[in-house]
């Protein structure tokens, strides 16, 4: 495929690929876009998400003055997969997302970008971003959309999902499939009916369109492996007190996927955030229906520039 997808998305002007490598060797594909003076904001992609989702949000940075960069993580996207399969999310090690962020960083001080450092992040990137805050990595201000500070699972499914991880590691088969899940990204598998990601009907088949028209950057269900690290790594943070950083959390009150009373209970602890909850609102806040991007772009711009 080129180096980036044509997709209905319209990469911002200057867009052109990195391929960087971190401290362990793993290969990451980068899009950095410099020229903004207010600081460089650092976008923290979700599980399962691609560059491309977000060249309308660099966009909108850019047009705010910002300088930008995002990157594919390890095992999506175009940067180096790993596990059994292309198509099933795995990481060795939740921890191993930081080297990816620290390529990223090493990047921006390369090009000599802002060093006003702004962390916007969704869903997965949420708590990877979290990870970082506690690293005491320079950011002025994190912004976290729809965080996975915890994942949304029932009492039974909660206990459930260890007794898998823990029977898998015992037979040594945690990079196979999550029972449950689907070897197809959950956009093409489910469809708009229903959906738990938006309501933005155009955004959704969006998505659909750029995977199918480009199936290396599908991503569907994560190993189980995968799970044990999330939840491990989301104990592990909330185990923590809150980290000395201004901060503002997008949460939609129609929230499935990330546990929202998990993420208020963090919020009550951390002194220096505020909560924005919207009506009407999925997890996909930023590709949500106009009213709603409306209003989490007006927090982002009230929060960035306060």
């Amino acid at each position: 495929m080129p180096p980036y997808a044509q997709t209905v998305w319209k990469a911002p002007a200057g867009t052109d690929p990195q391929w960087v490598h971190t401290a362990d060797g793993k290969r990451l594909r980068l899009f950095a876009w410099g020229g903004g003076t207010k600081g460089t904001v650092f976008i923290y992609q979700g599980r399962t998400e691609y560059s491309e989702k977000y060249f309308s949000t660099a966009q909108k940075l850019l047009d705010r003055g910002y300088s930008v960069i995002t990157w594919d993580w390890r095992g999506q996207g175009l940067s180096t997969r790993s596990g059994l399969r292309r198509r099933i999310g795995h990481v060795d090690d939740f921890a191993d997302f930081q080297l990816d962020v620290d390529a990223a960083l090493a990047v921006a001080a390369d090009k000599n970008f802002p060093t006003r450092h702004i962390l916007l992040s969704h869903s997965m990137g949420g708590l990877i971003g979290l990870r970082s805050l506690h690293r005491g990595l320079d950011f002025d201000k994190a912004i976290f959309s729809a965080p996975m500070w915890a994942i949304e699972f029932s009492f039974f499914m909660a206990i459930f999902a260890r007794v898998i991880c823990w029977g898998a590691s015992l037979i040594n088969k945690t990079a196979y499939l999550s029972p449950t899940q689907s070897e197809r990204n959950y956009a093409i598998e489910n469809g708009f009916d229903g959906n738990t990601l938006t309501n933005n009907q155009v955004e959704f088949e969006n998505m659909c369109t750029t995977l199918n028209a480009n199936p290396d950057l599908e991503l569907a269900g994560p190993s189980i492996h995968w799970v044990n690290e999330a939840l491990s790594e989301s104990k592990a943070m909330m185990q923590k007190d809150a980290p000395d950083y201004d901060s503002l959390v997008l949460l939609g009150k129609d929230e499935q996927i990330v546990d929202m009373p998990t993420i208020k209970g963090l919020i009550d602890r951390w002194g220096k955030t505020k909560l924005v909850l919207l009506d009407d609102a999925q997890h996909e806040l930023i590709l949500e229906t106009k009213d709603v991007s409306d209003k989490v772009w007006a927090a982002i711009d009230e929060f960035l520039e306060t």
